[in-house]
């Protein structure tokens, strides 16, 4: 079974791709791989709920990119196409740990040092950015 996800914006091979899952939520890196978080938590809810015992994978589609033969749209840890049932629990650690920081009454949210990541945020308008 596969997770299929459509991008309607730019997006490269090279989105598709982390070293590990730490990076996918460190929020001191510049750029995060946010489309391969979405695609692991389909994939999580898919595996969890409703096939336990079916290898689930995950692409992503660049709609700009359909007819670009050399586009990956595989989700990959290095060049290692993603499998949910190897990487289940560590998705899940990750998971539960941004849910956790959300929700944790001594967390606090402050402005992100990458100005450059506000330019399409729906809130930029209440931070004042």
């Amino acid at each position: 079974m596969r997770v299929i996800d459509y991008k309607t914006g730019s997006l490269d091979s090279r989105d598709l791709s982390c070293n590990d899952f730490e990076s996918l939520i460190d929020p001191n890196r510049k750029t995060r791989n946010k489309e391969i978080m979405q695609a692991l938590i389909y994939g999580l809810v898919l595996r969890k709920k409703y096939y336990p015992d079916q290898p689930i994978t995950a692409t992503i589609y660049a709609i700009l990119k359909l007819n670009d033969t050399s586009f990956n749209p595989s989700i990959r840890i290095g060049k290692t196409p993603m499998e949910m049932s190897e990487i289940e629990k560590p998705a899940e650690y990750l998971l539960k740990k941004i849910l956790e920081g959300i929700y944790s009454p001594e967390s606090r949210f402050t402005q992100t040092p990458f100005k450059e990541r506000c330019r399409y945020c729906p809130y930029n308008l209440i931070c004042l950015r």
